[in-house]
């Protein structure tokens, strides 16, 4: 009997030691997987910011301030980086600096925090953001995106504009809304 109890905890060691094998070799393969994916968006978001950067100083500079500024308003670094690179992008021929990029950047993330807006809404907005400054106003499908999903940056507009919600929704009917005048609102908040 004691020879079946030994051989019965050896089995169950031998068990135990396998499966923990297992797991570690599971952990590994995510824990690998996980690195792989941190790589491949730190590689992304870079290239983001080289299409809108001038040089590798530039490049630096921009992504050591972009790193503290998603640290400060608690934001997803990737999500603040393509916030910035599409700013850039849209709003590049109003000649705005990269410390006024940066503000407007910070303003968006801290009006989207204070939405409580969830992620894939507050990335539609910012999607609809983009295209109206892209398209020189925000209007349309663009301002009610804006104003639904994110109804905080909204806010934020108005407020720098010095106007009400309703009288946004006016401005952006009559395409008073231009990239111009909505940078500089938020450059102002």
């Amino acid at each position: 009997k004691f020879d079946k109890l030994k051989r019965s905890v050896g089995d169950a060691r031998k068990s135990v030691l396998s499966i923990k094998g297992a797991i570690a070799g599971v952990s590994g393969a995510i824990a690998a997987q996980q690195i792989i994916a941190y790589a491949d968006a730190w590689t992304a978001t870079t290239n983001q910011l080289r299409l809108v950067t001038s040089s590798t100083d530039e490049l630096t500079s921009t992504q050591e301030r972009l790193f503290q500024l998603a640290q400060n308003t608690r934001s997803s670094l990737e999500g603040t980086i393509d916030l910035y690179s599409k700013l850039a992008r849209t709003t590049g021929d109003l000649g705005l600096s990269q410390s006024e990029l940066l503000q407007i950047t910070t303003t968006v993330n801290q009006a989207i925090q204070a939405s409580g807006a969830p992620a894939a809404s507050a990335e539609a907005a910012l999607v609809q953001l983009g295209q109206g400054l892209a398209a020189g106003a925000l209007r349309g499908e663009e301002l009610n995106s804006v104003m639904e999903q994110t109804p905080r940056l909204a806010r934020a507009i108005a407020d720098g504009m010095g106007i009400s919600i309703g009288a946004l929704r006016e401005f952006g009917a009559e395409g008073a809304l231009t990239a111009e005048t909505v940078t500089k609102a938020l450059l102002s908040q």
